[in-house]
């Protein structure tokens, strides 16, 4: 199985509550892991700079450290374009 992310759009509709859009490892996670057909659990561990998988049920790909350093960053994208598109409106 290919490993697969929320749409833009799924991960603010996901990650948006009453404080706005919330990112981070765990959110990068949860849009790994929700992506797989069951639910289970995993681990994260953060060395040398790099975030490695250290649980994950070996029947669904497991993100590597570039994976999470992406969708890290592909998030942090959402957050930062959504905080200036507030800005602009108010």
């Amino acid at each position: 199985m290919t490993l697969k992310t929320f749409s833009i759009k799924e991960t603010i509709e996901k990650y948006t509550n009453e404080k706005g859009f919330c990112w981070g490892t765990d959110t990068v996670m949860k849009s790994f892991a929700d992506n797989c057909p069951t639910k289970f659990d995993y681990e994260l561990s953060c060395g040398d700079g790099l975030f490695t998988v250290t649980k994950w049920d070996p029947q669904y790909t497991k993100p590597t450290p570039t994976d999470v350093r992406d969708e890290y960053i592909r998030q942090k994208t959402i957050a930062e374009c959504l905080e200036y598109f507030n800005s602009i409106n108010k």
